[in-house]
């Protein structure tokens, strides 16, 4: 990445490093990379030893996303691909390949779009088996590929090739012109979990791939989910209020309420590094990374930054990072 890019690019990753080892005051967290020109990094991934995120716009129809990685041995940001996207799906690692869902409007109300990479070329995918506006995650069930849908009807489709041939394994059934979307998604244990949007409606679903999906039983109708993550084979939820969140625990079909640490603690995102729980938080200017060690139970703050926006969290290789919008507002 040439010296005149840092300047133009805008979205923001700081790297931190695991509690136990030589801690960073919140100042000297070091920012690891300044890309753009879109608002928001976001959808972090490892993949082949990188860091892989999209840059975004947020919350507004924008046919812009570029895909970017970060080589932590090297430090060196390498700019990946450009999507015609509103915005970029949820990515997976399925059969030692990267796959990156998004929407293309020039050809999404007949078919849905993905980009597949390994970790050198780029190759596209079409998902023809339903009328989809937006390929919002990819996720794999029982060892198949499927791709989480929305349009007339959100749905699920099924690849057992790796992309090449699909099937319709689910429709949502939706009142004539109106919509309905399947957006955050996971699956864990032969069951996929899917918050569901249609109009007047939000809900937390449960698919087990036979039947309608069902609601998530002691889930809090309406609530937004803002998080949805698999930790040692165990769904978790988490849904956002304008000055709090609460975090679930998903068993079977229930969901049950863990504590949060404090009054005013608002989750932007959560993710597992298969042994601890990580979340990013947002109160005013200031951010913290809190680590739970008990699954959920109890929380500690590990870290503390103040300016930009966070977004995005995740963990690579014992590093943490948290992706999002700079403290200037583009990055």
């Amino acid at each position: 990445m040439t010296a005149k890019w840092t300047y133009l690019l805008a979205a923001l990753i700081l790297g931190l490093i695991f509690p136990g080892q030589n801690l960073w005051a919140a100042e000297q967290l070091k920012v690891l990379a300044h890309v753009g020109p879109w608002p928001v990094i976001d959808r972090l991934i490892g993949y082949g030893g990188k860091l892989w995120f999209s840059n975004s716009v947020k919350g507004r129809n924008h046919n812009s996303a570029d895909i970017w990685s970060y080589d932590p041995s090297s430090g060196n940001v390498r700019y990946e691909r450009y999507l015609h996207s509103q915005d970029a799906g949820g990515p997976l690692i399925y059969r030692d390949l990267l796959y990156w869902p998004f929407e293309d409007s020039r050809f999404s109300l007949g078919w849905g779009m993905i980009e597949v990479t390994n970790g050198k070329d780029w190759a596209p995918l079409l998902v023809p088996t339903a009328e989809i506006f937006h390929l919002h995650h990819l996720t794999e069930m029982n060892g198949d590929l499927l791709a989480v849908s929305s349009a007339w009807r959100a749905g699920y489709q099924r690849s057992r090739d790796g992309g090449k041939t699909w099937s319709r394994a689910y429709d949502h059934m939706t009142p004539k012109g109106r919509v309905s979307r399947f957006t955050d998604t996971v699956s864990v244990g032969g069951k996929v979990y899917s918050r569901l949007r249609a109009r007047g409606l939000t809900m937390l679903t449960v698919w087990t791939g036979d039947g309608p999906v069902r609601e998530v039983s002691g889930w809090p109708q309406g609530s937004p989910v803002s998080a949805l993550l698999a930790h040692k084979n165990t769904a978790y939820a988490v849904t956002r209020q304008k000055k709090t969140s609460s975090v679930w625990r998903l068993s079977g079909e229930g969901a049950n309420r863990l504590t949060p640490p404090e009054e005013a603690w608002r989750v932007m995102d959560m993710t597992s590094d298969g042994q601890s729980l990580w979340a990013v938080t947002r109160a005013g200017d200031q951010s913290k990374v809190w680590q739970s060690k008990d699954d959920g139970e109890t929380w500690s703050v590990a870290y503390e930054f103040s300016g930009g926006f966070p977004w995005s969290i995740h963990v690579l290789d014992g590093q943490v990072y948290v992706g999002g919008r700079g403290p200037d507002g583009i990055g």
